[in-house]
């Protein structure tokens, strides 16, 4: 199992009804880390567009810029955390990732059927520009790929052990 040496920050990336927040609550519980939503970096005005899918992409990268400079700011605390994030694109993740090397991404897959039940009506659209935007981590990108089809407690499990974590890991 990987030691943590400062502090260790988790993205939980995925798609629309990927079980992000779910999963991502649950990992910080078993690590006994912090857990933070990566939409509350989005100003009031981009939550509006956010949630219509129409977010631009220089909004998009405010937003990330936003969330990696709270990852700087949260890393010098010497505490460890969890991120929800869609972080969708390379482009995305390499922004979360630029200077800070102990970011690691957990991207959440599910079929898509399972996305579109759990995301709903309402999460329809925002799925469909999701899958289109989607692009899986690549060999190089630090972090591990765990399929969320399953109760939240196994995924968990599954993503720790992916990730080299052991729960309790502080």
């Amino acid at each position: 199992m990987r030691a943590v040496t400062s502090s260790d920050i988790i993205v939980v990336t995925g798609a629309c009804g990927s079980g992000k927040t779910s999963i991502g609550r649950s990992i910080a519980a078993a690590t006994g880390w912090d857990y933070v939503e990566g939409d509350s970096f989005l100003t009031p005005a981009e939550r509006v567009e956010f949630e219509a899918g129409r977010l631009s992409e220089m909004d998009y990268e405010r937003w990330l810029r936003a969330v990696g400079h709270w990852c700087d700011g949260y890393e010098k605390t010497g505490r460890s955390a969890v991120v929800a994030c869609s972080a969708l694109t390379r482009q995305h993740r390499d922004l979360l990732r630029e200077g800070r090397p102990d970011v690691r991404f957990c991207h959440l897959t599910a079929d898509r059927q399972t996305l579109r039940t759990r995301a709903g009506e309402p999460g329809a659209r925002h799925l469909r520009a999701d899958l289109r935007a989607l692009e899986p981590l690549g060999h190089d990108e630090h972090g591990a790929t765990v399929s969320t089809v399953g109760v939240d407690d196994d995924v968990a499990r599954w993503a720790l052990a992916a990730l080299g974590l052991d729960p309790g890991h502080s």
